[in-house]
């Protein structure tokens, strides 16, 4: 026999059910904070992509590759930017949450992006939530109740990673009637 089984001290040993997470629905939504640290994050994040973007594009226009792009960036008018912005928009948003799950501010706060059976959307769930961010003050849909209109038009939900998931209420089964002794017979 081995000396561990003869062990009176020795802690029980049971089998440990591990739940499996993947369904990410039981999880808490993430605070308007760390919303809006994503805004923040994603929108310096867009701000990068385009000015390197820019910048390998001049780089190689001085190197003779490509011609116009530095006239193209000084002349850049109100409504072309607009529609840069919204054609970035869309294609940044997109892309990070179809291939990665999580944009660059989902991942520095630790949030990420799921539909409403916890599950990760699919691409046209995502195209269309980044279509919805382009929508005139779509940012002020926070202010009211159940997330930003990206999120209720695409039936999606922002999720709190770093906290533990919520478990579900589960009925309580129905229990055997207690017995009761009778009551005391009075005095007489």
């Amino acid at each position: 026999m081995i000396e561990e089984d003869l062990n009176p001290y020795a802690a029980p040993l049971a089998e440990l059910h591990v739940e499996d997470f993947q369904d990410d629905s039981q999880r808490e939504d993430a605070s308007n904070t760390k919303r809006f640290l994503n805004y923040l994050i994603d929108r310096v994040a867009l701000v990068g992509c385009f000015a390197g973007l820019f910048f390998i594009g001049g780089l190689l226009e001085n190197a003779g590759m490509v011609s116009g792009v530095i006239e193209f960036a000084d002349q850049i008018s109100g409504i072309t930017d607009l529609v840069l912005t919204a054609i970035g928009t869309v294609v940044y948003y997109t892309f990070f949450e179809a291939v990665f799950g999580r944009t660059l501010g989902k991942l520095i706060t630790g949030t990420k992006v799921i539909d409403l059976e916890g599950k990760r959307p699919g691409v046209a769930t995502l195209l269309g939530r980044s279509f919805a961010r382009i929508v005139p003050f779509e940012p002020f849909s926070f202010f009211g109740n159940g997330g930003g209109w990206h999120d209720r038009w695409s039936d999606t939900r922002v999720v709190d990673m770093r906290k533990p998931p919520v478990p579900k209420v589960r009925p309580m089964p129905r229990m055997p009637q207690m017995y009761r002794p009778p009551a005391p017979l009075p005095r007489s």
